[in-house]
């Protein structure tokens, strides 16, 4: 996985020395990564992108209050990776994903869970690539904060909610 972002032309090596000596980041690279990661800021984004991709869905549709079987699916399973991964609450939860209100976030939860309970194979595929798509997404983070020495300032791991080592579960 290093091996591969280190051939990724982000910054040249003028500018990583540079960065390096003022141990400070130019703000116009910030996009950059954000771009190169998906616009993703925490781990909710994370999973509500890696959902979306998985599903063939957009982000707004995600969100929305449509009711088609496929975007239900997806956004209760968004919706029960992120109460397992993050320290959301259901309100919090509700916020996120539309506007909704806590019990219909519970309701999803339980959903899920109780379909993960029962075997039910499509979910559980489901779950499982996620997980793994998610995990991708934040070790590519870690390992370019890392490749450019940023983690020690953790002027980008901020801004991205990783801690370079500890994810911040936000």
């Amino acid at each position: 996985m290093l091996s591969n972002l280190s051939n990724t032309n982000f910054v040249d090596k003028s500018q990583q020395k540079n960065l390096k000596k003022s141990k400070s980041i130019d703000k116009k690279a910030v996009p950059i990564f954000a771009e190169y990661f998906g616009q993703f800021k925490t781990i909710s984004d994370c999973i509500i992108q890696s959902s979306c991709e998985h599903f063939g869905i957009s982000r707004l549709e995600m969100l929305s209050h449509r009711r088609n079987v496929k975007i239900v699916q997806a956004r209760h399973i968004a919706i029960f990776l992120c109460k397992e991964f993050t320290s959301k609450t259901y309100p919090e939860l509700g916020s996120l994903f539309g506007k909704r209100n806590h019990t219909t976030i519970m309701g999803a939860c339980v959903k899920i869970g109780i379909k993960i309970e029962k075997n039910h194979q499509n979910i559980n595929d489901d779950i499982s690539i996620i997980r793994k798509a998610i995990a991708l997404k934040l070790e590519q983070k870690e390992a370019l904060c890392k490749l450019l020495s940023f983690n020690y300032s953790g002027q980008i791991c901020d801004i991205w909610n990783i801690s370079c080592g500890a994810h911040n579960h936000g």
